[in-house]
């Protein structure tokens, strides 16, 4: 199973989730829930009744008319879920995917190593320069020559570094792209399974990966129509071609 850490230490991701300080770990979609009516966040708390304390999401908003109106906990999670469930594509459409992606990182990858080759051309080039005037250097006894020459040495040195950093970089990229790829699949595969088994951070972090906006809930008509990020909303264009509900249309994957 996918852990909050996992996941962000695949991803290069060093910040946690966006999370509200007056998050309550018993609410994990309080502040992503929207009122209905005002369309402002709901908050959450535990409430006190006769059979003991329950737990509600509600609106506050002054003004509002649903301000103060309760929610049941489980009544707004449980639809999330089924929405989480909904979300999950098929094999075939998961694998198609994956496919397509890594076709576009391997062409990616090839000019990463046109371009890697390039580089080190140029350090090796550079390198060449810095040991002509450092012989130069050696040479003169004149010190305008001699100041001359060091100022060059060290824009060489300068312009090194920043190519050796370059190099660096393309080569993390290239190390580290299939594993990341192989987290995000594993999340987009089965969304729900974060939730369900993770702790107050996986259901933050599954909400910022799942949708692409917070998201109204109605008392009689829930969520609607749910709000999903991009590679979602691609899996389901791709599901519901596979299952003939849509015309074939080209989807384009962005490489750069």
């Amino acid at each position: 199973m996918l852990s909050f850490e996992k996941v962000q230490e695949r991803l290069g991701i060093k910040a946690k989730a966006p999370a509200r300080r007056d998050i309550h770990q018993d609410f994990p979609l309080r502040g992503f829930v929207l009122c209905s009516s005002c369309n402002h966040p709901l908050t959450a708390s535990w409430s006190t009744g006769r059979t003991g304390k329950h737990p509600y999401y509600r609106c506050k908003t002054q003004g509002c008319e649903l301000s103060g109106k309760s929610l049941r906990r489980n009544e707004v999670e449980s639809e999330l879920e089924q929405i989480l469930q909904n979300m999950r594509p098929s094999e075939g459409v998961l694998e198609l995917t994956k496919d397509i992606v890594m076709d576009c990182w391997r062409k990616k990858k090839g000019n990463y190593s046109t371009k890697l080759t390039d580089l080190n051309r140029d350090k090796k080039s550079i390198d060449q320069k810095i040991e002509g005037f450092l012989a130069r250097l050696l040479e003169t006894e004149s010190r305008t020559m001699i100041k001359h020459y060091e100022d060059h040495i060290e824009n060489l040195k300068r312009n090194r570094t920043i190519l050796s950093e370059q190099a660096r970089q393309m080569i993390e990229i290239d190390t580290s792209f299939e594993t990341a790829v192989g987290t995000v699949f594993e999340f987009i595969g089965n969304p729900y399974s974060l939730w369900a088994n993770g702790d107050f951070e996986d259901k933050r972090l599954t909400l910022k990966l799942a949708f692409s906006q917070q998201m109204p809930f109605d008392k009689e008509t829930g969520f609607g129509t749910a709000a999903m990020s991009l590679p979602f909303k691609v899996m389901s264009d791709l599901n519901a071609q596979k299952s003939g509900m849509v015309e074939p249309r080209r989807v384009e994957l962005l490489t750069s």
